[in-house]
């Protein structure tokens, strides 16, 4: 029950920046994973990789796996792709991270249509500094405030009213650490209509939907 409670109370919170989600919303929409800790507990202590499938589609996305700060004020950073007039619709990776000393967004190098790439957001267990990248390319992010995360998260985000068809999305070996990286041991499913998530594990999944 205590874990019900848990999940139904976090599950009507914010995702990254944005209103809460429900498909009765207007957008963004969101589909993915959660991690969530154990009731009452906090996730593994040292970051989130996971390796996501390059989609190329019209209209605007972005994919990612985001370390989450705090849910109240929201505060995380996140590192994947995205496609935007923001980017000028070409596929580029990036991070952006907000928390107590503000915030910041950063693009880097392109990505490629129907190739996975590695993203990953660690903190370092001796000097509880945190790093953050992909396979071509990495960032120092130094404290962050608060320098914990509360929850980890791997998602498609939708986010204008034009909806976006995202069939092909594959997120896979998704990844917690502790010292080593382990894949992760749970999950929590969402997605808001008219999207879906196929779950094949608690460290992969499936998505599409959109028109």
């Amino acid at each position: 029950m205590v874990k019900c409670l848990v999940i139904i109370l976090l599950s009507t919170m914010l995702l990254v920046g944005i209103n809460t989600f429900s498909a009765s919303l207007p957008p963004p929409y969101y589909a993915g994973y959660f991690y969530y800790g154990p009731p009452g507990g906090y996730p593994p202590p040292n970051g989130v990789k996971g390796n996501i499938y390059t989609i190329d589609k019209d209209g605007t996305y972005c994919q990612w796996v985001t370390v989450m700060l705090s849910y109240t004020p929201m505060y995380w950073v996140q590192v994947g792709y995205d496609k935007s007039s923001k980017s000028n619709f070409k596929l580029l990776s990036f991070y952006e991270k907000k928390d107590e000393n503000g915030y910041d967004f950063e693009y880097f190098n392109s990505r490629t249509p129907g190739v996975t790439y590695q993203y990953w957001i660690s903190k370092d267990p001796s000097l509880h500094v945190w790093t953050c990248g992909s396979n071509d390319w990495s960032k120092f992010l130094n404290v962050l405030k608060p320098n914990s995360a509360v929850d980890y998260q791997a998602f498609s985000e939708m986010p204008l009213p034009t909806l976006v068809n995202i069939d092909g999305t594959h997120f896979m070996y998704l990844s917690y650490r502790i010292y080593d990286w382990w894949l992760w041991d749970r999950c929590v499913e969402h997605a808001d209509e008219p999207y879906w998530i196929i779950k094949v594990s608690n460290y992969e999944f499936y998505a599409g939907g959109g028109w």
